[in-house]
């Protein structure tokens, strides 16, 4: 019974092959009965989450020296100083000289 399935699967994929080389609703209807990804109304939904905690101990000391050595960096960056862009100079039209 499966050889002859089999045959007869084989006999109707040449047909709808041969049909697609003048009809190209033969290939799209074996493309539609064959996978399932090109049927009407079907969806594949994939949905994945990933979470991640990590956990860092230190000792009192280790805090004391991150502590610090975030204080000096803030206090760092405050200390630098982006002047301000000058004006460009006016020109003889907006002095309305010209």
């Amino acid at each position: 019974m499966e050889a002859a399935r089999e045959e007869a699967r084989q006999k109707a994929l040449e047909g709808i092959l041969a049909a697609g080389e003048k009809e190209w609703r033969a290939l799209a209807e074996w493309l539609r009965l064959t996978f399932p990804e090109h049927r009407q109304g079907h969806s594949i939904n994939v949905s994945a989450t990933a979470d991640a905690a990590m956990q860092m101990s230190c000792t009192d000391e280790e805090r004391r020296k991150l502590i610090a050595m975030r204080e000096r960096a803030l206090s760092e960056a405050l200390a630098v100083t982006i002047e301000p862009p000058k004006p460009a100079p006016a020109t003889a039209r907006e002095l309305g000289e010209g």
